[in-house]
C-alpha cells in the first residue's frame, strides 16, 4: 500500500516547496541569510523573550505562526522567504485590494502604439516589506526554530502571509505615487497618471506597467522613497 510521510517545513531536511526535492543545506543557508538581512533592513520586526508572551496576549496582541518558503531558481540560488501562517477569518471585504482592469490595461497599449512611446514593465522588490502595519494590528510571529526558540517577534512590517499585507502595500504605493506627482484614476484604481508627463502606470500587486513618453523615460527614476 501507499505511505504518507508528514515532514516538518521547518526543517531539517529542507525541501523545495515547488518540486518536492530535497535541498542542499548550504544552499538553503545562504538564501535563509539573504531572506534575514532583508527582514533587518526594513525593520520588520523586534524580537522580545519569548517569556513575555502572555503579557502581550493580555494587551490584545494575537500569535501567528510562521514557516520558511524555500525554491530552488538553480543558478540564481534558493530563493527562502520567511511568510506568516496567518488563517482565515473575518469579512472578506475587509481585505479588499483592487486589481487593474483589462480595459486599462489595453489603454495603455494603445497610447504606446499611438504616440510611439515606450511600453516598459518592472516590479518592486520584497513589496510587502514596504508597507508599515496598522497601529491596531497588533501582531506577535512565532519565528521557525532556525530564527530562536527563546523569543517572539513584534511585527512593525506587511510581512508576506499576512491576510492583510497585500492591502496596506496597495495604501502605500498609492500614497508614494501620489506624493510623486501622479492621479489616480477614479474608473480604474490602480491607473495613475502624471501630470506632468502625461506617462501612464498600471499596477497589479507588485508588478508595475508603465507607457512614457522619451523624454520622461529618459529620466532616472528611484524607488528608494518607497519605503515607509
Amino acid at each position: 500500500g501507499s505511505e504518507m510521510c508528514i515532514r516538518d517545513s521547518n526543517g531539517p531536511p529542507w525541501i523545495d516547496d515547488r518540486t518536492g526535492q530535497t535541498l542542499d543545506p548550504a544552499r538553503v543557508e545562504i538564501g535563509m541569510a539573504k531572506e534575514r538581512d532583508s527582514l533587518q533592513k526594513f525593520e520588520v520586526f523586534v524580537a522580545v523573550p519569548r517569556s513575555s508572551l502572555d503579557k502581550y496576549l493580555a494587551e490584545g496582541y494575537r500569535i501567528i505562526k510562521s514557516r520558511w518558503v524555500l525554491v530552488d531558481r538553480a543558478e540564481r540560488g534558493v530563493k527562502a522567504r520567511l511568510v506568516a501562517q496567518e488563517i482565515a477569518k473575518g469579512r472578506q471585504i475587509d481585505l479588499y485590494t483592487a486589481t487593474p482592469t483589462s480595459i486599462g490595461q489595453m489603454l495603455l497599449m494603445y497610447v504606446a502604439v499611438l504616440k510611439n512611446w515606450s511600453l516598459l514593465t518592472g516590479d518592486v522588490s520584497t513589496a510587502f516589506l514596504h508597507a508599515k502595519l496598522r497601529p491596531d494590528d497588533r501582531i506577535l510571529l512565532d519565528p521557525p526554530p532556525t530564527e530562536g526558540v527563546d523569543v517572539i517577534w513584534i511585527l512593525q512590517r506587511a510581512l508576506y502571509g499576512l491576510r492583510r499585507s497585500p492591502q496596506l502595500f496597495q495604501i502605500h504605493m498609492t500614497g508614494v505615487l501620489i506624493a510623486a506627482g501622479w492621479i489616480r484614476c477614479v474608473g480604474d484604481a490602480q491607473l495613475f497618471r502624471h501630470k506632468a508627463t502625461s506617462a501612464l502606470l498600471s499596477i497589479h500587486a507588485d508588478d508595475i506597467l508603465l507607457v512614457a513618453p522619451p523624454e520622461a523615460e529618459r529620466q532616472p527614476v528611484s524607488y528608494t522613497h518607497l519605503r515607509a
